[in-house]
Parts: structure tokens; C-alpha cells; sequence
């Protein structure tokens, strides 16, 4: 703080720094640019997704198809899956999913795949062959 009597100097300011500091919040270059940059892809990932449906592409599965089938035709593919996999690949609700899941499948509670889900061995015979992997 400034004692009282005593003056201040204040440096005086040059036309070239005011320009270079006006520059600063624009959009053309710098954290800002970047800034902008990301909210535009934002707002066009948003376009897409409300154009294409929630996962971002086309349901891959006819919504008349039975999700027991849709499970057996994703087990063909892979043999473990996680829930959110599934969703991903079917397009279909967890609540949907879960229902057939523990009919056909049974879940890793322990070892390697653990949380993942296999088809059980009962119904995993028929697509081994048609897979041509084992394990």
C-alpha cells in the first residue's frame, strides 16, 4: 500500500501492447481456439447421435427379433460378453437382456473372466461347431 505523500508511478502503456492484449479471448489461435474447436464437435457428435439412435449407429438386430436369438447370435461371435456389451451390440435394454441371459448363460464369478458372461454347456455344443473355436 501506497504511504500517504508518495506518489504511484504508473508505467505508461504502448499502442502495440493494447493491440497483442486485445487478441487474446479470440477464437482464431490458443487455449480458446481449442476450447471452441471442442464444443463445436460436440454439438455435431449430438446431431449424429439424435440422427442414428443412442449407441451412434443403426440397430445392427430387427426390433421383432427375439433377444434369445440375438444372444445366440452374439455368442456365436465371442464366447465371453459383458452386460454392457451386450447392449451395445443388440441396441436392446439391460431389463430385456438379463431375462433370457441367466436361462442361456451363466456368469464368471471368478478366474480371467470374471463379470463376463459364457453360454452355459448345454447350449454352447452346437455353436462350437458352427463357431470353429473351443474353449
Amino acid at each position: 500500500n501506497a504511504v500517504a505523500g508518495e506518489k504511484r508511478f504508473v508505467k505508461p502503456v504502448q499502442n502495440a501492447e493494447l493491440v497483442r492484449s486485445n487478441n487474446v479471448g479470440s477464437i482464431g489461435s490458443g487455449f480458446g481456439n481449442s476450447i471452441a474447436s471442442f464444443g463445436k464437435k460436440m454439438m455435431e457428435a449430438k446431431n449424429e447421435r439424435d440422427i442414428y439412435g443412442v449407441a451412434g449407429q443403426k440397430r445392427k438386430f430387427d426390433d421383432t427379433q427375439p433377444i434369445r436369438s440375438i444372444l445366440f447370435e452374439l455368442f456365436s461371435q465371442q464366447n465371453y460378453w459383458s452386460v454392457k456389451e451386450m447392449i451395445a451390440a443388440s441396441g436392446r435394454s439391460e431389463k430385456e437382456i438379463r431375462a433370457d441371459l441367466k436361462q442361456i448363460a451363466e456368469s464368471k464369478r471368478t478366474g480371467e473372466f470374471k463379470g463376463l458372461w459364457e453360454l452355459k454347456s448345454e447350449f454352447a455344443g452346437g455353436l462350437q461347431t458352427n463357431n470353429g473355436s473351443s474353449s
